[in-house]
């Protein structure tokens, strides 16, 4: 089996766990709405919420991320801002997207897939927390994504994976891994330079 249908495979799985588990997490996350009128403690359901919807926050990047939607299509690239800022903004870290003119005809499809699974590989990266930045850029078309923080914890299994050096699949490097596909599916570049506070991708064509 070649590196498309991998990738054509795995999304597929993909997509059908993720489409099984959301409908009874959004279920659960209704039913937990409706303990808020018992006598069940505030922190209880605080805690069935909270926990409900991380979950369901992450089912849905991973499905705009590895899988197919409807059709066999990608996700759009205002569908994954909108979930990039679900998922990256949280109480320690900061997303800066920054638009280009006519942005969501040029990096719609697996560009929006590729430039999700580069920014969970970069938020990853800031167990303190930081600012995680997207910048797109039409002409010439390229993407950057750079991440600031206090802390930088970069896997030298997934630098090795995006730097095409040999690498065998494993959980850690599954992003890292699928990157690399859609990477040599669409015939980009991928640079990476870090340090200890900062970290840059820059994504062009070759």
């Amino acid at each position: 089996m070649d590196h498309g249908s991998h990738l054509h495979l795995s999304s597929i799985i993909s997509s059908k766990i993720c489409h099984d588990l959301l409908a009874p997490v959004s279920g659960a996350v209704l039913a937990a709405s409706m303990l808020e009128d018992s006598k069940v403690s505030s922190d209880v359901t605080d805690l069935i919420k909270s926990s409900i919807e991380t979950v369901s926050k992450k089912l849905q990047f991973f499905r705009a991320a590895f899988s197919f939607s409807k059709g066999g299509t990608t996700p759009l690239i205002k569908e994954a801002k909108n979930i990039a800022t679900m998922v990256f903004e949280t109480p320690k870290h900061v997303l800066e997207w920054q638009d280009a003119p006519f942005y969501d005809l040029e990096f719609e499809g697996d560009w929006s897939r590729l430039i999700l699974n580069l920014s969970l590989i970069a938020h990853e990266c800031l167990p303190k927390g930081g600012i995680l930045k997207v910048d797109l850029t039409c002409i010439p078309k390229a993407v950057s994504i750079e991440i600031e923080g206090p802390l930088i914890t970069f896997h030298e299994e997934i630098l090795s994976t995006l730097n095409n050096n040999s690498s065998q699949a494993s959980v850690r490097n599954l992003t890292a891994q699928f990157s690399k596909e859609i990477l040599e599916k669409l015939n980009l570049n991928l640079d990476i330079q870090k340090n200890n506070q900062k970290c840059f991708f820059l994504i062009q064509c070759r």
